[in-house]
């Protein structure tokens, strides 16, 4: 249980280390953290019910509601501009010793063991086959960038209910997920949520066209980012074969949803062109 401890302590300094380097760094200001009474960022904390000592951290309350709420052209170029200032800021990012973040190897990209498709699967509705190609073809995908691009620090959940819009503006929040990555497997996880509807092509031209106006663009080639979306709806997908009491109200629309990605990702159907 200690070493729980201590590897959860570490995990939380780690946040809080990118956190400060990015509000040094950008204007994003991402939420600032209310230190405990005796001044620290980090408190050990124990409560009935819960097992073993926990490391918490109390942000400051982000003002404003969730950018899932705002879905549109101008709000997606704002999100494009964000992700891309983060990548920048995290080009100059030194890392202390103690800094910790796990590396982007798969479409598990948290590790854990892939169980999906260890056995007979109804509730994938006949698209096991499907899947499990997308998932092969999308590691490999993923094995080339990861051998053949500089690593970052990026955010890892990069999605509309880890973005507050207030006047305007917009603000990241929850970095527990940071991973070592390359930048397009970071834009791949924000626009997976927003696949399924009618304006992606117009969604995914403006998160573009944000993100080029501070970096150039991810791609090496056209159709590469609708290649690698499947990777999140993969590692979504098994987390509910690791939690089988999971509830999902529409269990069958949300496997439906990766029917198009993993299309793309074996090339049966043409990705969009941004």
């Amino acid at each position: 249980m200690r070493r729980d401890l201590d590897k959860a302590g570490v995990k939380v300094a780690s946040e809080i280390e990118f956190t400060a380097a990015l509000a040094a760094r950008t204007d994003l200001a991402p939420p600032p953290i209310i230190p405990n009474a005796a001044g620290e960022l980090v408190t050990v904390a124990t409560a009935d019910g819960v097992p073993g000592p926990r490391a918490c951290v109390l942000f400051e309350w982000l003002r404003g509601s969730p950018l899932d709420r705002h879905v549109n052209v101008e709000r997606w170029a704002g999100l494009g501009e964000l992700a891309a200032t983060m990548h920048r800021a995290s080009r100059s990012f030194q890392p202390s010793p103690a800094f910790d973040a796990v590396t982007y190897r798969s479409v598990l990209a948290y590790g854990g063991p892939l169980l999906l498709f260890d056995r007979d699967r109804p509730d994938l509705l006949g698209l096991d086959g499907l899947l499990r190609e997308a998932t092969e073809v999308t590691n490999e995908r993923i094995a080339t960038l990861m051998r053949e691009q500089e690593h970052l620090v990026i955010h890892g959940d990069l999605h509309g209910e880890n973005v507050k819009v207030h006047r305007g503006s917009l603000t990241p929040l929850d970095f527990e997920d940071l991973l070592w990555a390359v930048p397009i497997l970071d834009v791949a996880t924000a626009m997976f949520y927003v696949r399924q509807r009618s304006d992606y092509i117009d969604l995914a031209r403006a998160f573009r066209a944000g993100y080029e106006r501070v970096l150039p663009w991810v791609e090496s080639r056209p159709g590469q980012l609708d290649e690698l979306l499947i990777a999140r709806g993969i590692d979504m997908l098994n987390f509910i074969a690791l939690d089988p009491g999971l509830h999902i109200p529409d269990l069958q629309a949300y496997v439906r949803l990766r029917e198009v990605p993993a299309r793309v990702a074996v090339g049966a159907s043409a990705p969009a062109i941004l």
